[in-house]
């Protein structure tokens, strides 16, 4: 498993180097005796933490004579960081490394609580992408019919009420119509074990070798695929998550569910920046997640790095912060009519 998680983050940054020929080359020169202010939208412990570490050390031996400074902004304090990326004077560099898909939603939800607008950043890179599926532990139900005909909603473990598994996980009931009712105060680890003792009975998991391992002994089954290419040794027979909706779900719910769910990390720069230190900071990450160093470092510390180019990344803000004000409404209205349901297994959702 390690070795082919190797191969596919060479592929990713192999495919990054091609579309970066004729990149700029000169970016240690564009940065060099200058300082990057960076945001770190995480604790300064845990994942998030590990994944800047990784990085912050590659970026420094990218360029060693440019000063790098992070400040760690968690939960809350995250929209914080942003409005003060945003407010970065002219001839700053500034870069934020965040999930996209909380301030998404948190945007959609309360738009008074980030007002910047996502889609006018400069998307550089997106460093975290993972398949995920729909597991439930081994006794339970496979079938839609069984799974929508639960007279009390089915338990699903969650960290905090708005992570972005939380989120998906309630869009999730309510376009399959199958009740859950999301229990706060799980942490990552916990959850799944939660899962495999069967104190809990359905769980969003992201393939990785842990998890491709407790499918392969059959301690947790999966019930179908959210969103992803890779899904290592999983049943080819495993349904997509389309098989549990009907005809009737808005494809706009469809396509924020993959979007969120899919993309992890990622890193942008504010807009106002000069083109040519836009350019200069996504060539150095590219340079970053090309090196061979880089990506050992990774696999062998367990840290999922996957690539995408910024241009993919900005395709995925469209869909996760849609111009349109009617698909964002459909979202906020998909979502609380799954939080309805968790509240009450009767109460069905119009798809």
């Amino acid at each position: 498993m390690i070795h082919r998680l190797l191969r596919r983050a060479i592929v990713a940054a192999g495919l990054l180097a091609m579309a970066s020929t004729g990149a700029h080359a000169d970016y240690k020169e564009q940065l060099a005796g200058r300082k990057i202010d960076v945001m770190v939208g995480f604790s300064n412990s845990g994942s998030g933490a590990r994944f800047w570490n990784l990085f912050s050390t590659h970026m420094r031996r990218q360029v060693p004579d440019t000063r790098i400074r992070a400040v760690f902004k968690d939960g809350p304090l995250t929209a914080e960081g942003i409005k003060e990326l945003y407010g970065s004077e002219a001839g700053d560099l500034a870069l934020g490394l965040i999930r996209p898909p909380e301030v998404a939603f948190t945007q959609i939800l309360t738009p008074e609580a980030v007002t910047e607008n996502f889609r006018e950043a400069n998307w550089l890179l997106s460093v975290e992408n993972i398949s995920f599926v729909m597991a439930a532990k081994r006794d339970l139900f496979e079938d839609p019919a069984s799974l929508q005909a639960a007279t009390s909603p089915y338990l699903l473990p969650v960290n905090d009420p708005l992570a972005t598994a939380t989120v998906v996980s309630v869009l999730l009931s309510a376009v399959t119509n199958i009740p859950t009712r999301t229990v706060v105060g799980f942490g990552r680890s916990a959850r799944t074990k939660a899962l495999v003792a069967g104190d809990v009975d359905l769980l969003t998991l992201g393939i990785e070798p842990n998890i491709v391992a407790l499918i392969d002994s059959g301690d947790i089954k999966p019930v179908y695929k959210i969103v992803g290419d890779d899904f290592g040794g999983l049943d080819p027979d495993t349904p997509d998550v389309t098989a549990f909706v009907g005809d009737d779900v808005p494809l706009e719910v469809i396509d924020f569910i993959r979007a969120a769910r899919g993309m992890g990390r990622a890193f942008f720069a504010p807009p106002g920046l000069a083109d040519e230190d836009v350019a200069a900071l996504r060539d150095m990450l590219e340079a970053v997640v090309s090196d061979p160093d880089f990506l050992q470092e990774a696999i062998v510390n367990g840290i999922p790095v996957e690539a995408k180019s910024g241009d993919v990344l900005s395709q995925q803000i469209e869909t996760l912060i849609p111009k349109d004000e009617t698909a964002r409404a459909t979202i906020l209205s998909t979502y609380e009519c799954g939080l309805a349901m968790s509240q009450n297994a009767g109460h069905t959702c119009p798809y």
